[in-house]
């Protein structure tokens, strides 16, 4: 993961927030995983537990990380596809394979 940008012109938690999504759009955890903790990011990035916690709370809010207080940091799991997205998806070809029955005359 990379560490602060000297040439960021916006504060250091938007910085580390998007060190921290770049690591997770590259695979660097996985679904369910827990990130570094608060104290090792501190150390990578040299900045106050503060300024990691407000980082991490711009990823939460994206729904991208999960934190629990006195825990751990993960990243949220993929969620499943909706049922109701798989049931119109299913009626959708049922459709379609009703239209192409009707064109193959029998036998």
């Amino acid at each position: 993961m990379r560490g602060l940008d000297p040439d960021a012109s916006g504060p250091p938690y938007r910085d580390i927030a998007n060190a921290l999504r770049e690591a997770l759009d590259a695979g660097e955890w996985a679904p369910g995983e827990a990130i570094y903790s608060r104290k090792q990011l501190v150390g990578h990035f040299g900045v106050s537990g503060m300024t990691v916690q407000r980082a991490v709370g711009v990823l939460v809010d994206e729904g991208r990380l999960v934190a629990r207080q006195g825990a751990r940091v993960y990243v949220r799991a993929v969620p499943d596809p909706p049922a109701r997205d798989l049931a119109a998806e299913l009626d959708e070809l049922r459709a379609r394979l009703d239209v192409l029955e009707r064109r193959v005359p029998p036998g």
